[in-house]
């Protein structure tokens, strides 16, 4: 049950830091008249984004200590849905009869994998 605990742990942390990291970049794209060196040395949103995309890289790590890489990088399509949430809140986009098909689809395929093993 241990195991269950660090993998629940480092999935959320992993996909939600990169799907917010998404976010980020995508308001500081927003914000900036061009895309030049200065707007974005100078974009605070940026280094958000930059910075949560690197935590996402570091906890992926700890999640393939725990899973198996066939099953650790699939499950990490729970970001998808972390950003079909956030857009909705952050950016005011739709929830389409899609979307939430899709979600479906993921939370689908990843009670699949997670019955399939894996734990290392």
């Amino acid at each position: 049950m241990e195991n269950f605990f660090a993998i629940a742990f480092w999935l959320l942390v992993s996909t939600l830091s990169g799907s917010i990291g998404a976010i980020y970049l995508k308001k500081a794209m927003n914000k900036m008249p061009s895309f030049t060196f200065k707007n974005i040395a100078t974009s605070i949103d940026f280094y958000i984004g930059a910075f949560l995309y690197i935590v996402s890289a570091q906890t992926n790590i700890q999640l393939y200590k725990h899973l198996d890489y066939s099953i650790g990088f699939p499950m990490t399509s729970i970001g998808y849905i972390w950003t079909i949430l956030i857009s909705y809140f952050v950016f005011k986009e739709k929830i389409t009869k899609e979307k939430i098909l899709a979600i479906a689809l993921i939370v689908i395929g990843i009670a699949f994998l997670g019955s399939a093993g894996g734990v290392s």
